[in-house]
């Protein structure tokens, strides 16, 4: 309908929290360059098998602005889907990982630099107005620390018993 009503703004709205792009969409887009032009970079960006490179070849910074909110929404998402799945292993994660001293990435959420990936997904959250389930970081901040503290143990001296 947004783009049916030649509404970018909605449209961006949409694309930033993760609306899919549909052959509909498309099709209601071609009398529209501006909305064409996002629907297929967001296109583009879902069918990448590398999506980190994608996001860093976009120049224009409010698209980079777009498909990174995208990738954080995709990455809670993920997470809230798979019992196990870490945020810092989705595309997001690796994205933070590998820009959270880069200025144009903080900037994009409109926030300072935060000391961690949940807290400054809490603030990018909070600021862009993107749900977070209730206790959202703090299960996963724990899940990543018992994770890790299991990686640490060894388990070769370990006994199974079974209680009747």
């Amino acid at each position: 309908m947004a783009c049916e009503k030649n509404n970018l703004e909605i449209v961006e709205l949409l694309l930033d929290h993760g609306a899919n792009v549909d052959e509909i969409s498309l099709s209601q887009a071609q009398g529209q360059p501006k909305i064409l032009e996002l629907l297929s970079l967001v296109n583009g960006y879902d069918a990448a098998e590398n999506k980190i490179a994608f996001i860093a070849d976009v120049k224009d910074l409010n698209n980079y602005k777009m498909l990174i909110k995208r990738a954080l929404v995709q990455s809670l998402n993920e997470v809230r889907k798979e019992t196990f799945k870490s945020i810092e292993s989705t595309v997001f994660g690796k994205l933070y990982d590998r820009s959270k001293d880069n200025t144009k990435f903080v900037d994009a959420f409109g926030i300072n630099k935060q000391n961690n990936i949940y807290e400054f997904i809490r603030r990018a959250a909070e600021k862009n107005h993107i749900y977070l389930e209730k206790d959202f970081i703090d299960k996963n901040a724990l899940a990543s620390e018992s994770k890790h503290t299991l990686e640490k143990r060894k388990f070769t001296d370990a006994t199974i018993r079974f209680t009747e």
